[in-house]
């Protein structure tokens, strides 16, 4: 930080440090003369002339803002330091317009405000379309300039955003290229169009030390396809997001061509891609940490698996894997094994197929991977808790639970398969024997089906608390019309926003299965 002489009043008068012992006798003595020179003309303002009467006020005035500012001088807020002014300033500066306005307010302000480079780091850059020049132009492009300045020793986070007919995108050529210090980004979000123009052949050298790249398709605005799209040369990258309305593979034809290997976190969207784009991907992705698929299609894959047939795909350092689709994901885990994995969310929208066992799917990709499972999330259509056992059997080791399921009026959740112990009626059943959730710490359910599978929550969960609560106090529950079961520290809550579903009725239900558990309302 520059060096500001606290023992100078001037500088003392127009910054916020704080001032140093040896001054502040002269700045009680001023501000005591402040005042008594403020008294004096008060006393006879009645007997002055109009004119006078304007001008004692006028000095008034002036001598009030002399005196506010020599007092200001003695204030606490001059006691804190730099680095707390610097988090203050990031914690209340929503975009960089305000935390230019807050370098207005006084030296001491600025310096801060400008010194502290992680400020600025974080620029958005909007384009826009001039219709008078017929081009592509950056808006406040002269305040932009300024932050790429002042975030110039740090690495820098980039958002490039538009509204505008990606047919004017031709034109943007040279804006793009203008942009400063480009081997100082370090991550970049973005539309396909940008990225197409940005990364061209003698283009990628420009982006030295970017690590992490978001690629997002805007909806309304016409797009490049990322077909072709290349990201070879970018040594740093280890992060990339992909969410478009188009084929996400790595086909030799129209694929993107991107250095998988090096790539630790990765997130894909495509809406036109296959199972088998993603397996590809995985095949060449082998180092990948945390990885977050959405499949559109099928799971099923629909041409030749990057394994031998009858084996797995093994994603060796795979910590935290989420899988989503429109049908049920579950399928496409057959073909992957992840013996580090800690965390697993798995969710589907549309219904079940009839006989399928997702449960059974989920349990088999977890015993295949022999992993210490830690956290499981569940969102689903469409399921019987005998099959949704098999897999939380099969979760020796898991600690937090979330299931959210959603059965139709004809799928009871508890089904036939289970006793009233909850135990399977096979007695075959290889995943009965296991022990159940012998690390479990929490585990919610939320149901939007009536009959909520308490008698199986409270066997399992073995509560030694349980509370009923209104859904007052979480409104999006009166949404979902939805009974919620949340299990934490050895107490069960539950939450009911089923107009067919009170207190009363959660009360005699729970009490006729284990008479023991003491019962409390809020």
């Amino acid at each position: 930080m520059p060096i500001v002489d606290s023992k100078d009043i001037p500088t003392l008068l127009i910054s916020n440090v704080e001032p140093d012992p040896s001054v502040i006798p002269i700045i009680l003595s001023t501000i005591k003369n402040i005042d008594s020179d403020l008294s004096k003309p008060h006393r006879t303002l009645k007997y002055r002339t109009q004119a006078r009467r304007e001008e004692i006020r006028k000095e008034k005035k002036t001598l009030t803002e002399i005196r506010s500012r020599y007092t200001s001088v003695l204030s606490a807020v001059r006691k804190l330091s730099d680095a707390l002014w610097a988090r203050i300033f990031g914690y209340n500066a929503e975009d960089k317009r305000e935390l230019a306005a807050y370098m207005l307010v006084c030296y001491n302000w600025n310096i801060v405000a400008g010194y502290f480079a992680h400020h600025w780091n974080n620029i958005d850059v909007k384009l826009y379309y001039d219709e008078p020049r017929g081009s592509i132009q950056i808006k406040d492009a002269a305040l932009i300039a300024r932050h790429f300045e002042r975030a110039r020793p740090l690495p820098i986070d980039v958002t490039v955003d538009y509204g505008f007919n990606g047919g004017h995108f031709y034109k943007s050529n040279r804006v793009l290229k203008e942009l400063p210090n480009k081997n100082q980004w370090r991550s970049l979000r973005t539309g396909p169009s940008v990225m197409i123009i940005l990364m061209r052949r003698h283009s990628r050298e420009e982006f030295p030390r970017l690590e992490e790249i978001k690629l997002r398709s805007k909806k309304g605005v016409e797009e490049m396809r990322i077909c072709g799209l290349s990201l070879r040369g970018l040594s740093f990258l280890t992060r990339l997001t992909i969410e478009v309305e188009d084929r996400i593979h790595k086909g030799f034809e129209g694929g993107i061509n991107v250095p998988w290997h090096q790539l630790t976190h990765l997130k894909l969207d495509g809406t036109y891609s296959e199972a088998s784009d993603y397996l590809d991907i995985l095949a060449a992705s082998l180092f990948v940490e945390v990885c977050n698929l959405k499949l559109s299609r099928s799971p099923h894959p629909s041409r030749r698996l990057p394994v031998r047939k009858g084996t797995r795909l093994s994603m060796p350092k795979l910590r935290e894997l989420t899988i989503n689709g429109e049908e049920c994901p579950v399928p496409f885990l057959s073909f992957l094994t992840a013996p580090r994995l800690e965390t697993l969310s798995v969710g589907w929208k549309e219904k079940s197929a009839p006989g399928s066992k997702p449960g059974q799917g989920i349990a088999d990709f977890i015993l295949a991977s022999e992993c210490k499972l830690r956290t499981f999330k569940l969102t689903a259509r469409d399921i019987f808790f005998s099959d949704l056992g098999r897999a939380l059997r099969a979760m020796d080791s898991v600690e937090d639970i979330t299931l959210r399921i959603s059965n139709s009026r004809s799928i009871p959740i508890i089904d036939r398969l289970l006793h009233e112990d909850g135990q399977a009626q096979d007695a075959t059943d290889s995943y009965a024997a296991r022990p159940f959730l012998p690390s479990l710490s929490s585990i919610a359910i939320h149901s939007v089906q009536f009959a909520l599978p308490l008698s199986w929550f409270v066997m399992y969960a073995q509560p030694k608390r349980l509370v009923l609560e209104d859904p007052v106090r979480e409104p999006h529950y009166e949404e979902l019309d939805c009974v919620s079961c949340i299990y934490e520290d050895e107490s069960l809550l539950v939450i009911s926003a089923h107009k067919d579903v009170s207190k009363g009725i959660l009360s005699n239900y729970i009490n006729a299965d284990d008479p023991n558990v003491d019962i409390s309302y809020n």
